[in-house]
């Protein structure tokens, strides 16, 4: 019973995840001045391969952003998806749930580096005059400018929120995280592989894939920049939210 019941769970996370990523997609943050972008299902993404492990977090890596690539109009990265995002997840998951302890300054360094990650890309890319909104017709790709297909409004998003914001979850790192049992700490550091995955994979798969199979040029390493900004920041959101998640799991 207890078998059916688990695997009913896991099933179930993954259909939600997976549905959850495949539309939260379409809610965005843009900055035009850098060209920073964010979309919601990133952090989904994470989130599911850190409570779920590498199966459900492969899946909805793999699936769910397939499933948003068709929706919002770009079927021409549902491979990369398919292939990079299903990699990811699956690593993010088989590190996180790897119950061999990590060193605790080796989990202690990975937490600290991706929050300093966090700050910067928030400072570098994510400040100033942010767009948040929502594509609101589906399928138009890169014509949902001109069939008006988006909702979006400006927010001033000041450099001291990220600081203040990096300072806070570092401060809790410290006196908080960092006394706890060592195996939750793998969270952070499969987080960074899964950013450098994601990072890589798409830059090879722009940069080789999108001109010879599809015909499509894009500037593969000006998206590196993007990447590693959204990267990061949906790294950094599920982290946060997997702390609130498995609060009450923890020995501390």
């Amino acid at each position: 019973m207890k078998v059916f019941i688990s695997s009913l769970r896991m099933f179930v996370a993954t259909v939600v995840f997976t549905l959850l990523v495949s539309f939260s997609s379409g809610v965005f943050i843009f900055v035009p001045s850098s060209l920073g972008l964010f979309s919601l299902g990133e952090p989904l993404f994470f989130l599911s391969a850190l409570l779920f492990g590498s199966f459900v977090g492969a899946f909805v890596g793999g699936v769910g952003f397939a499933l948003s690539n068709l929706l919002l109009g770009y079927p021409h990265y549902v491979f990369a998806s398919l292939s990079v995002n299903f990699l990811a997840g699956f690593v993010v998951g088989g590190l996180n749930r790897d119950v061999r302890r990590v060193n605790r300054i080796l989990g202690l360094a990975s937490s600290l580096i991706l929050v300093l990650l966090f700050g910067l890309v928030g400072v570098t890319i994510y400040s100033g005059e942010v767009f948040l909104g929502c594509v609101k017709n589906f399928f138009l790709g890169e014509r949902v400018l001109m069939f008006d297909g988006l909702y979006a409004f400006s927010v001033y998003v000041s450099e001291w929120f990220w600081i203040i914001n990096s300072i806070l979850i570092a401060f809790y790192i410290f006196l908080v995280d960092f006394r706890r049992n060592c195996k939750y700490r793998n969270a952070s550091l499969s987080l960074l592989v899964g950013c450098f995955i994601i990072v890589f994979g798409y830059f090879v798969y722009e940069t080789f894939m999108l001109p010879y199979l599809f015909n499509i040029k894009v500037s593969s390493v000006a998206n590196v920049f993007t990447n590693i900004g959204h990267s990061v920041l949906s790294a950094t959101i599920a982290y946060l939210f997997s702390e609130i998640v498995q609060f009450k799991k923890r020995v501390c």
